[in-house]
């Protein structure tokens, strides 16, 4: 199997909102490596990992001549802990996640296991063209895509093929295309204040905490679009250190959605004024906004020319 990596390096700027790596602590990526180690990888493939992302994309070549297909495979998990409740079709059936703190809610495990099993079904070489495997991070904050496109691992590629469990499709059924998913931006704004002793010297403090609450409600007052179906959400709120201190520093994180593009674009543009005009208060000059991550609106199809509405008529696996 001929596999190369793309190196994903992942990039925070000091902008009021910019794009959020979410990039796991150095603590974090550590105690994945000795894991990675325990169960028999090499050290240094799994600290180039570690340091780099982990983006995997693998070639194969068949036995006769075209097309070039592209495969891609999301395979990020979320930071959240898996229900050991047995009403809980994973823990019921064994495979709830196996790391406390993490899990695959969006079924991203199952992408990675029909991943590894085509590519062990294609390691035998017999097939028209060749097929390059993407097995893509990030999906979640809508950056691994577009990290792995800069670094050019889809070039050559004739026609691309994503994939994803769920979606309330019925066991047993696949949908060949679909229109009108959400385009979806998501931002990050930091406000800066100024600590001070909460009962000592109230006055020499910016509470950092009320602005990024006072931008928290207005984000959500944004008005929703008729003639598409737009979404708000401010998913994140972390501030403070102790009771009796003014909290100097705030983060949040937000996104919109769309099933129109342009409207996602419409509907994110005041998110940053917003989060400026509520940190104004703190007394400091707002810092310039940053570019966000984001998507637009898919519109996947069976092939080239034809469309398929959005809840098109499922087809039975093995038709």
């Amino acid at each position: 199997m001929n596999v190369r990596f793309a190196r994903v390096v992942c990039c925070r700027t000091g902008s009021v909102f910019t794009p959020r790596s979410h990039y796991p602590p150095e603590g974090v990526r550590a105690a994945a490596v000795a894991e990675a180690v325990a169960l028999g990888a090499s050290r240094a493939e799994a600290e180039h990992f570690a340091t780099h992302g982990t983006a995997i994309v693998a070639q194969f070549h068949g036995n006769r001549p075209e097309p070039a297909w592209g495969l891609r495979f999301d395979m990020d998990a979320l930071p959240l802990t898996e229900s050991t409740d047995p009403s809980h079709a994973p823990a019921a059936h064994g495979f709830r996640s196996a790391r406390e703190g993490f899990m695959h809610a969006c079924g991203h495990d199952g992408h990675v296991a029909i991943g590894l099993a085509f590519a062990e079904r294609l390691d035998a070489g017999d097939f028209p063209g060749s097929a390059r495997l993407f097995f893509q991070p990030a999906e979640e904050g809508s950056r691994g895509a577009k990290a792995m496109l800069a670094a050019d691992v889809a070039d050559g590629v004739d026609t691309l093929v994503a994939l994803h469990l769920g979606l309330d499709v019925p066991l047993g059924k696949v949908v060949p295309g679909i229109v009108g998913s959400f385009a979806t931006t998501k931002l990050h704004a930091t406000f800066q204040g100024a600590a001070s002793h909460a009962a000592a010297a109230p006055q020499r403090g910016r509470n950092a905490m009320v602005a990024a609450a006072s931008a928290v409600l207005n984000i959500m007052a944004i008005p929703r679009w008729a003639g598409s179906d737009t979404r708000i959400n401010v998913g994140t709120f972390h501030a403070g250190d102790t009771v009796n201190i003014v909290p100097a520093l705030a983060e949040i994180t937000a996104e919109a959605r769309s099933t129109d593009t342009a409207v996602c674009a419409e509907i994110r543009t005041p998110i940053p004024p917003l989060g400026r005009s509520s940190s104004s208060r703190l007394g400091r000059a707002p810092r310039d906004g940053g570019r966000s991550a984001g998507s637009p609106a898919r519109r996947c199809c069976r092939r080239p020319g034809r469309r398929h509405r959005r809840g098109a008529e499922p087809v039975t696996l093995g038709q």
